[in-house]
């Protein structure tokens, strides 16, 4: 289940590197790319205690949501994308300029060789860990060896090696890759990069083990950890200077995580808090008049919002059917006559206070070249006609109003699964049963936790549900979850076309852009057709600042967009007087707070092994809106 969300932590307008489940109930800014990143421990890169005054004084970002492992190759949540940045650094890193580009990492430059078919990565010189110990391309080869594996890192990162069939260091400083066929996507190579000397400790078994805690945890970003764990909600962070970027003018960064919108919303009025996109439409427009706050609303150009359905759990391997799916979710026919069930425009102002703009299919608006539009007809709120195409699917009403299934049989309740602790989905859900109760449908709402929604998405006792998925820097990021082989992994459908298979292959190798963009549109039919997802909006993101402590606040990919996409973002602030008389006072146990727009979701997130592996990029559409 989408960047990842798809839910979890805040959205951001560039995603991780692949989907994410997005959040639905907080703004989505500044998530996926992660604002900072930790460094190292206190001995090794000579930290300050947690309440050290720093010339940079100290910045607080709030969200709404949790954290479910700072682990790369495990987490499923976009709150924890947001903060692995902080902490480990890729080959390539995000641009804050475009949502599809990527800029240099920890590799300053790279090669494509004329046939596609080999990518050499050249490292920086002088690049160290956390520990002091030379970081090199042996760390990067060991990592990207063991994702393309597969297991926990696989399913999270996987689409970025397709088509890669061995791995190498030469030296020192050079990542090569060889490869079976193009790639489409390479040399974008996000892949956050562990130590060999740790990870290799830890088979993938055991990789639920890998040490994160301060004391031991070995990095290579911009920060390092000082407080914080799975399920904590405060996460401290301290600028270490060993990165290759240098040392941030934000010397400390604590991120709070909160479990209301409201709460983090008079956070930011008392000046507790810097930084949030865990605000929605309203709450925003009424921030926008205080003093020494900025409040605003974007689109999300990387997410959108869907119903979606169990299109047929069953065992990747044996095709054994999983589940108790109703029976009618299963026919294409009976999902795609809903295509004009659900009112977007109805959602966007009731769900979501106006914070959802138009979408009606996977490919979002940060990707205006690829994306298909549908048939008109298919765009409009239609009741009339959905129980038309109801009628000739077989669908028909009895004596009592209610619909039947094609033998004529009753049909069963429809379960419609949710998470509870995002308001903005409980609403959109209500609504969604209410117009589907018009049409003559037994309609049950299962509100749960995002734990919960995994696990029942994984077992395949669910017939719909809603969500949202977020995208990073290429279409690819979720198109590769409607794959057959994702099932049991990051498909939440359980969606399998030999149709769909084929031309996502096909768009994977094609290096001339004009031809994939075709076929990633023809794609998108495929999946309109079948209708394993209804894809209803596209969340807008929200994000207050105050600009009392620090100034240098720069929007990405739009005007008056997210000003905390990437780690670059904290590059380009510098604190006045208060920001570092806030730090100061924090010795007397005071603690400023950053909200960050909690991305849930898409993101979500949740367990190890198979289900850590499901998908941590999607986050919560609160977070996003």
């Amino acid at each position: 289940m989408a960047l990842v969300a798809l839910l979890v932590g805040g959205f951001t307008a560039s995603a991780p590197a692949a989907g994410h489940r997005s959040a639905t109930d907080t703004v989505a800014a500044g998530s996926a790319d992660g604002t900072a990143v930790q460094a190292a421990g206190a001995k090794a890169t000579g930290a300050k205690a947690p309440g050290a005054q720093g010339a940079g004084g100290k910045l607080t970002v709030a969200a709404v949501g949790e954290v479910d492992t700072l682990n790369p190759m495990m987490f499923i949540l976009s709150n924890a994308y947001s903060l692995i940045p902080y902490l480990f650094e890729a080959l390539t890193s995000p641009s804050h300029d475009s949502l599809s580009e990527q800029g240099p990492g920890l590799a300053d430059s790279w090669d494509v060789a004329p046939d596609g078919l080999t990518v050499t990565y050249h490292l920086r010189a002088g690049l160290r860990w956390s520990d002091g110990a030379p970081l090199t391309a042996a760390d990067a080869a060991y990592t990207l060896k063991r994702v393309l594996a597969g297991g926990p890192g696989g399913s999270t990162w996987g689409n970025y090696l397709d088509n890669v069939r061995t791995v190498k260091a030469p030296d020192a400083r050079t990542v090569r890759l060889d490869l079976d066929a193009p790639s489409a996507t390479l040399p974008k190579l996000p892949i956050p990069i562990l130590p060999k000397k740790v990870l290799e400790r830890y088979p993938d078994e055991k990789l639920d083990r890998y040490p994160l805690d301060p004391k031991n945890l070995v990095t290579s970003g911009p920060y390092r950890l000082l407080e914080g764990g799975a399920g904590s909600s405060l996460y401290r962070f301290q600028a270490w200077p060993g990165n290759w970027r240098g040392t941030s003018p934000v010397t400390y960064v604590d991120w709070q995580f909160f479990k209301a919108q409201d709460t983090i919303m008079q956070a930011i009025l008392k000046g507790d808090v810097d930084y949030t996109s865990s605000v929605n439409a309203l709450q925003a427009r009424k921030l926008s008049s205080q003093p020494h706050v900025v409040a605003g609303q974007f689109p999300f150009l990387g997410n959108f919002l869907e119903v979606g359905f169990n299109s047929g759990s069953a065992d990747p391997d044996t095709g054994k059917p999983l589940g108790d799916p109703n029976p009618a979710v299963l026919d294409p026919a009976f999902r795609h006559a809903l295509t004009t069930a659900f009112d977007p425009a109805e959602i966007s102002r009731k769900a979501f206070k106006g914070g959802m703009s138009p979408l009606r299919t996977v490919v979002p608006d940060g990707f205006p070249e690829f994306q298909w539009k549908p048939p008109v007809e298919d765009t409009r709120y239609d009741p009339e006609l959905a129980a038309r195409r109801l009628d000739a699917a077989g669908y028909k009403l009895n004596a009592h109003g209610r619909r039947t299934l094609p033998d004529g049989r009753p049909m069963p309740r429809l379960r419609i699964a949710v998470d509870a602790s995002e308001q903005s989905s409980l609403l959109a859900t209500r609504l969604i049963g209410e117009w589907m109760q018009d049409l003559g449908f037994d309609i049950g709402i299962d509100a749960m936790t995002a734990d919960k929604l995994n696990e029942e998405v994984l077992s395949g006792d669910y017939d719909m549900f809603w969500w949202g998925w977020g995208f990073s820097d290429d279409p690819d990021s979720v198109l590769i979850y409607l794959t057959c082989g994702q099932r049991a992994l990051q498909s939440d459908s359980w969606y399998c076309s030999k149709e769909y298979d084929e031309l996502y292959a096909e768009q994977k190798h094609e290096r001339d852009h004009g031809k994939r963009v075709a076929i990633v549109k023809k794609m998108q039919q495929v999946l309109h057709r079948d209708a394993p997802y209804i894809v209803l909006g596209q969340p807008m993101g929200q994000q207050a600042y105050r600009t009392d402590r620090w100034r240098g606040w720069t929007p990405a990919f739009q005007a008056g967009g997210d000003v905390m996409t990437d780690v670059s973002s904290l590059y380009s602030l510098r604190p006045t007087g208060n920001a570092a008389r806030d730090t100061s006072a924090d010795r007397a146990g005071r603690t400023a707070t950053v909200v960050y727009g909690g991305v849930a979701a898409l993101v979500p997130i949740w367990l190890i092994g198979r289900l850590a592996r499901a998908r941590w990029r999607r986050a919560t559409a609160e977070e996003r809106e």
